[in-house]
């Protein structure tokens, strides 16, 4: 599902998979059609002044879409401390705004238990743990990047169970294969620090750089990851290679396992080794 789906405010759109998916989506045209809403929304303004000439809950989620970044951080920053507050549309409106992060966190996940078996049961799970972090979201201590950080933890904490993990720990941006595919290590020594908001490609390149992975294994995992759901990544870095796609899934999950141990050692102090 692409971003705009989440952005119709009027008309739940068509052919959504998803059953949670389909009823978030209906339960959004529901409250941006309902008059409460409205005069919430107004009254934020009044509390809020980030959110101050705003009328319906679409038009905060559209506020967010266009704003600079520092303007994107004031506005989820108030309508977090509303939600911690008891106001629950708050709460509704990031959970809107952040929709199309929590899929594409679901669709990086794997099933680790029968609780988690079917694609349906992990997004009730990433929405359900997206909801827990926003409730307890350190506000004075985390003022600035709060879509990513509220995207890391929650990946953090759908993942953070699995002893071996084979994703990236972090949202990547998207990037074409062709572009991933020809990206070199060759400048990682001249990488920057790690942070939440880290691309794929930083995060590669920092692994590099830290000699968490070879700059041979970063160049395959630029062109496998993230894979389609086809696959075609890891057809692609294959037929460059001349290996089996099954080499390269092998080559892959061996560097991702190290690249993912090496992070979050780094973001959180605390290695999966540690907390197996």
């Amino acid at each position: 599902m692409k971003t705009k789906t989440f952005r119709q405010h009027d008309q739940r759109p068509e052919w959504v998979a998803s059953a949670i998916y389909r009823q978030l989506l209906q339960e959004w045209v529901d409250l941006n059609a309902l008059t409460s809403s409205a005069t919430t929304v107004r009254r934020w303004g009044r509390l809020e002044a980030a959110l101050a000439g705003l009328v319906r809950p679409g038009d905060v989620v559209d506020a967010i879409d266009a704003a600079a970044a520092a303007q994107t951080d004031a506005m989820l920053l108030a309508l977090i401390r509303l939600f911690q507050k008891g106001h629950q549309l708050a709460g509704r409106v990031v959970l809107q705004t952040m929709l199309p992060k929590l899929i594409r966190i679901t669709l990086r996940t794997s099933p680790t238990s029968t609780d988690n078996a079917w694609t349906e049961d992990r997004h009730h799970i990433t929405i359900a743990e997206f909801w827990d972090v926003l409730a307890t979201y350190p506000i004075e201590r985390r003022p600035a990047k709060v879509a990513s950080n509220l995207a890391l933890d929650t990946l953090h904490r759908v993942s953070g169970a699995r002893k071996h993990e084979e994703a990236i720990p972090v949202d990547p941006a998207e990037m074409p294969l062709e572009d991933r595919a020809a990206y070199t290590f060759d400048h990682a020594a001249s990488v920057g620090e790690l942070s939440a908001d880290s691309d794929l490609l930083q995060v590669i390149t920092w692994g590099v750089a830290h000699q968490a992975i070879s700059a041979e294994e970063g160049s395959l995992l630029a062109a496998a990851y993230p894979p389609s759901p086809g696959n075609s990544g890891f057809a692609a870095a294959a037929a460059e290679r001349r290996l089996s796609q099954a080499a390269v899934r092998q080559r892959c999950s061996r560097a991702s396992r190290r690249l993912t141990e090496a992070v979050r050692t780094e973001l959180w102090g605390q290695s999966t080794a540690a907390t197996a």
